[in-house]
């Protein structure tokens, strides 16, 4: 519940009110978020700390204090104190960091030092477990490596996508659709979170032996 209320949070920084309900519609009912709520372990705190960094970010897109850029390097470490694995996620969230204060360089390198300061001293001790897991990458492996249709299925599961195409098209019929033009700023900063790890866990699970 309080993942999906950041999410939703977040999402309003986006969105109109009825879009960041959808988006969040949409996450409580996908099978890895409900697999993850339901297991005693610790996807759905690393999923919760997912939401807040993404929050987090997202208000500092209006946002110039060192105070919340700090609060944003020490959430994006907190991440991997749950699943290491979610460092993944690190190269989308710079993405987006870039893309909001790319027209302040001075605000975006003292921001960017601040949070990368941060999160470097909060993800210290996780430098060993980081570590031991390249060394062992092979032992950790459970399935084999997946194919396009995976990431199709990751992002759309079941019938997912044709729910969405029906309600579209009926709301598009019924002209109860509001067309809301996105900045672009937005639509990579989407376009990144959603893609950007599912790819480099793709890229890595097909061309190396992890």
């Amino acid at each position: 519940l309080a993942a999906a209320y950041l999410l939703y949070r977040a999402a309003r920084e986006l969105f109109h009110k009825d879009a960041a309900l959808i988006t969040t519609v949409l996450f409580c009912i996908h099978p890895i978020i409900i697999f993850s709520s339901i297991e005693v372990r610790p996807y759905a705190f690393a999923v919760l700390a997912e939401n807040a960094v993404i929050f987090v970010l997202f208000r500092l897109r209006k946002d110039d204090s060192n105070r919340l850029a700090a609060v944003l390097g020490i959430l994006a470490a907190a991440i991997l104190y749950f699943r290491v694995l979610f460092v993944v996620l690190m190269p989308a969230l710079a993405i987006c960091f870039l893309v909001f204060k790319i027209n302040d360089r001075k605000t975006l390198w003292r921001q960017a030092g601040v949070a990368a300061g941060a999160f470097t001293v909060a993800f210290l001790p996780l430098v060993t477990i980081l570590a031991y897991m390249f060394r062992t990458g092979k032992s950790h492996s459970f399935a084999d490596a997946p194919g396009l249709r995976d990431i199709v299925w990751t992002i759309a599961p079941g019938l997912l996508a044709v729910i969405m195409a029906a309600v579209y098209l009926g709301a598009a019929a019924t002209r109860r659709l509001k067309k809301q033009s996105l900045e672009r700023w937005s639509l990579v900063c989407c376009a990144s979170l959603a893609l950007v790890p599912l790819l480099i866990l793709f890229l890595v699970s097909t061309a190396t032996p992890l």
